[in-house]
């Protein structure tokens, strides 16, 4: 397996700051790129997993199954994730950590880039802290040449006693192509590090599959055909359960389905380069169990499932040598079904109820975006963007409780952006720029009825978008012995939706009873609400020297402060400084080894909702430090295989705002063969 360094990967061709192919290394984004070389060398369990490790990423962990990334002080759906260039955030998609990356199966991953900061002007709302676009796997020219080629892979870890196997097949054929593969996984509960052992609820289940065909007619012209499925079983909030509020609190199943149409067409028309359409249907399927403990005998079962259709355009233009444009359209409908069951477990009565959010509620997404990229004298190049959107929201909430809510919210929000880059010879590149961010609030945010964590939510039909707006400013070097990149950022944001203390029926607790006193286990009432303004700045290093050719020391270091302004009191959530560094040796016949730490400091600055999270610790998250050792060697015969030794000093750690502790000291062997 090939190793890339900073500079291998500022040469690599992405296609999310701009829509288009383009060297990182002229990107006027910070931006990184993890290829499918690294997921397979460094052997990660899970997306999520793999994102952590990257300068500007800090993943948090609610559950074992989840894993959900901050950027820029933002997290959950305040971060957009794309899959092959289509939207994963849904009018569902909620509020704070969640576990929706983790619904993308790594094994089907050819390829992750990520761009810190705002990207609401080419992709739209959700797009506060950043974009985490997914390229998944593609048969390529060399695999496709051969009549039928396969790749075997397991992976056994010791400290959660997971096992992962996936198998893929290629096939070729003329014109057409077609790969697909089947992957399973289980892993149990996970062992902590020294002294927390064994998190109950912890371990799940998944089995996923994909194939993609694609037939070229000419060289001009490529159509391809995805379909992919990820189920995931038993997926638990063991945080609660734990803790006590929940008997019982898992997903069974978390699903998602999605299937896409694409056409690319190379020089479309005298003054059209490209054009390239893509068609999805997509459907998230989640099915939730919970047993409160206020309430033992009772089971209540929420069926939740969004329905997407979308259709995209994207085209560019090059307006001779030192101009392109890139425009084009998106265009999505999300349709929700929701419903609730409450099985009383002692009389055996079934009670149907109406879902947490409005069944039948639609959310409308559509835009029109233009980006002109010029270069404007010698070594100066302009990047401006805009983007005009429009967020429709519809549903009637019918709750025996809350009575008839209709929602109907109709918003409009034009974004802009400008970036500034220099070149300095032929190895470096300066960049400054501002842009603006919007994150429409959802159905999930206006029309939320319900048991959410420890709380009971109530909704709120008058949302309006949050907004932001982003300078940043920053560097890139790559030369063969060092490379690396450094960025700073400062964010203001208006209109950050968070839950507030509300009342229903005149008290601020639930009143199961209808005494009108607070009794154990009836919760307090929240409401979401624009509760003010933010201010958030930061920085990010990276940087890597060759020292020898066998010999590479690399690290990064992420800074991150956050601050409601409205309040004056720190942000939630604000990860405390983050880093990775090491040192990886290289032989010629293909063997490496790498030794490294993960780093983070204490957070001891907590918002108000902090100190009342229980996966936050009373007083704050201690710093930690982890030892770490992984290899890989070919070996004739068998393959390639990988080991992974983590936590050798069996650290008890935990990232900041999860609600589990990271793996304990950990086992990770890999054998990845390719056939024939």
């Amino acid at each position: 397996m090939k190793d890339l360094g900073i500079e291998d990967l500022l040469e690599v061709k992405a296609v999310s700051a701009v829509r288009h192919d383009q060297r990182q290394l002229d990107s006027p984004r910070a931006m990184s790129v993890i290829t499918g070389e690294e997921l397979r060398r460094k052997n990660f369990r899970t997306v999520p997993e793999a994102l952590n490790e990257l300068v500007g990423v800090t993943v948090q962990e609610t559950n074992y199954g989840g894993g959900s990334p901050i950027i820029h002080g933002m997290v959950g759906n305040r971060i957009l994730i794309l899959v092959d260039g289509v939207r994963l955030n849904s009018g569902y998609y909620r509020l704070g950590p969640n576990q929706y990356l983790n619904t993308i199966d790594i094994g089907q991953v050819e390829r992750i880039e990520v761009i810190r900061g705002p990207g609401s002007v080419l992709y739209g709302s959700d797009a506060l802290g950043g974009v985490i676009h997914v390229i998944t796997r593609a048969p390529h020219p060399e695999e496709s040449a051969h009549a039928v080629s396969g790749e075997l892979f397991t992976r056994f870890s010791s400290a959660d006693r997971g096992v992962s196997a996936r198998a893929r097949l290629t096939a070729g054929w003329k014109n057409l192509s077609a790969t697909g593969g089947v992957s399973g996984k289980n892993f149990g509960d996970l062992r902590a590090g020294r002294g927390t052992g064994q998190v109950a609820h912890s371990g799940y289940g998944e089995l996923d599959g994909d194939m993609r065909f694609a037939y070229a007619p000419s060289d001009r012209q490529r159509l391809t055909f995805s379909l992919a499925r990820v189920r995931q079983s038993d997926v638990c909030r063991s945080d609660l359960m734990l803790s006590g509020a929940n008997l019982e609190y898992c997903w069974d199943p978390m699903q998602r389905d999605v299937a896409q149409l694409t056409y690319h067409l190379d020089r479309a028309a005298p003054h059209v380069d490209w054009l390239e359409v893509r068609g999805r249907y997509e459907t998230q399927m989640e099915n939730l169990r919970t047993v409160s403990a206020a309430s033992p005998a009772v089971r209540s079962h929420y069926f939740d499932r969004t329905n997407t259709r979308g259709v995209a355009l994207d085209m560019g233009s090059h307006l001779g040598s030192r101009h392109v444009l890139t425009y084009g359209f998106d265009i999505d409908r999300d349709g929700m079904t929701s419903s609730r069951e409450d099985f009383n477990r002692t009389t055996g009565v079934i009670r149907p109820l109406p879902g947490n959010v409005p069944n039948g509620g639609t959310y409308d997404n559509r835009a029109v975006f233009l980006q002109d990229e010029v270069q404007v004298l010698g070594p100066l190049a302009l990047n401006l963007g805009a983007r005009y959107t429009t967020v429709g929201i519809h549903g009637t909430l019918n709750d025996p409780g809350t009575g008839t809510v209709s929602i109907t919210n109709d918003l409009r929000d034009l974004t802009g952006s400008a970036f500034l880059s220099v070149r300095a010879g032929a190895h470096t590149r300066f960049h400054l720029g501002f842009s603006k961010g919007f994150r429409a609030p959802n159905l999930n945010d206006e029309g939320f009825v319900g048991v959410s964590g420890a709380r009971f939510e109530i909704p709120n039909p008058a949302l309006k978008p949050e907004k932001s707006g982003t300078w940043e400013t920053g560097l890139k070097f790559g030369h063969r012995k060092f490379s690396g990149t450094a960025s700073y950022f400062l964010s203001n944001y208006r209109g950050l939706i968070d839950r507030v203390p509300a009342t229903f029926a005149g008290l601020p607790f639930l009143d199961l009873n209808g005494n009108g006193v607070a009794d154990k286990g009836e919760l307090n009432i929240y409401r979401r609400d624009n509760i003010g303004r933010a201010r958030i700045f930061g920085g990010e290093v990276e940087a890597e020297w060759r020292v020898v050719d066998a010999a590479t020391m690399f690290g990064n270091i992420t800074w991150t402060h956050g601050d409601d302004t409205a309040n004056r009191t720190p942000l939630t959530r604000i990860p405390p400084l983050k880093g990775i560094f090491g040192q990886r040796w290289r032989h010629r016949s293909g063997g490496w080894l790498e030794a490294y730490t993960a780093l983070a400091g204490a957070q001891h600055r907590l918002s108000p909702s902090d100190r009342s999270d229980p996966r936050i610790r009373p007083g704050g998250t201690p710093g930690f430090a982890t030892a770490n050792l992984r290899g890989g060697v070919p070996i004739k015969g068998l393959g390639t295989v990988t080991i992974g030794l983590e936590n050798l000093t069996n650290k008890a750690y935990r990232w900041h705002g999860s609600g589990i502790d990271a793996p304990g000291r950990n086992l990770v062997l890999g054998i990845s063969r390719s056939i024939p």
